[in-house]
């Protein structure tokens, strides 16, 4: 398995609901048609970062949204990349963003490997650890506030 994981920062002259509007009503329904792709998921940092014990002072900084796209091989990203629905999903960035190359810092393509777990774990934000849930799914936090 690969990933090609595209951190993002929030575009100049873009507010979130903005940014937002386009990138998941839009952007992503675009991305989601990408050739030979697994598995897409898009995610928003949220303001309250958990403090590094060994590192105080790291923080998320600007990231506004991380993606992660899967496919199967290398070879098959490159090709999905050159594709048609590649090209879409780069003009529909150039279009709506522009090419102010600031807006992704840091984009990595990695090779995943999964583990089988004993028992699924959820991260508690407010615990600031890992806690099991009684039937193993993975609980999702939302803040009441950005739902």
């Amino acid at each position: 398995m690969v990933t090609s994981s595209w951190v993002t920062v929030l575009p100049v002259g873009f507010t979130p609901e903005k940014y937002d509007g386009w990138y998941l009503y839009t952007h992503t329904d675009v991305a989601k048609l990408c050739q030979d792709l697994i598995h897409y998921t898009v995610n928003r940092c949220v303001a309250d970062q958990p403090r590094q014990a060994h590192r105080p002072e790291a923080t998320h900084g600007e990231i506004f949204r991380i993606a992660q796209l899967w496919w199967e091989t290398a070879e098959k990203l490159q090709a999905s990349f050159n594709s048609y629905s590649g090209s879409a999903v780069r003009g529909d960035a150039l279009l709506n963003v522009s090419l102010d190359l600031s807006v992704h810092p840091s984009m990595a393509l990695t090779e995943d490997t999964q583990f089988d777990v004993a028992k699924p774990a959820a991260f508690d934000m407010f615990r600031r650890g890992y806690r099991g849930t009684p039937d193993g799914t993975i609980v999702k936090v939302l803040e009441p506030s950005r739902v």
